[in-house]
């Protein structure tokens, strides 16, 4: 009789991308996929989300927060707006900790808004210098 080959953890995670994914998406969500349940019934007293973070350190697939969980891919298939979009946040948030200059993100409209409901009060030279202090 044949044994069945068991998969080791990386093989797991890879198989469950290219085997539940659908098309035309390249990756699958971790939580949706169900494949943090099959991770954690396959190897139990295993944890896939700490699996996942390491496979990722190591640069075997490739990841972007999701609603409620994450969304993994093979190396070099995440699409590049995720890729871009990270890099984005990361350098708007190293220019606010280190005290560089930050891009307005505020849309005129959000500040007329705001000054119509809680700042009326003010001009509006008075609500640019609050909001982008």
């Amino acid at each position: 009789m044949d044994e069945i080959k068991r998969l080791t953890e990386d093989e797991f995670v890879v198989n469950s991308i290219l085997k539940l994914r659908v098309e035309p998406y390249k990756g699958i969500h971790t939580v949706i996929s169900n494949m943090n349940e099959g991770f954690r019934g396959y190897f139990p007293g295993k944890d896939p989300v700490a699996h996942v973070n390491d496979m990722e350190k190591r640069g075997l697939i490739e990841g972007h927060f999701s609603k409620k969980g994450r969304t993994i891919y093979l190396k070099g298939e995440m699409p590049n707006r995720f890729a871009a979009a990270s890099k984005e946040r990361a350098a708007a948030t190293i220019a606010k900790v280190v005290g560089g200059a930050t891009p307005n993100v505020i849309s005129r409209k959000v500040k007329e808004k705001i000054a119509s409901k809680r700042l009326s009060k003010l001009s509006n030279a008075e609500l640019d210098n609050i909001l982008t202090r």
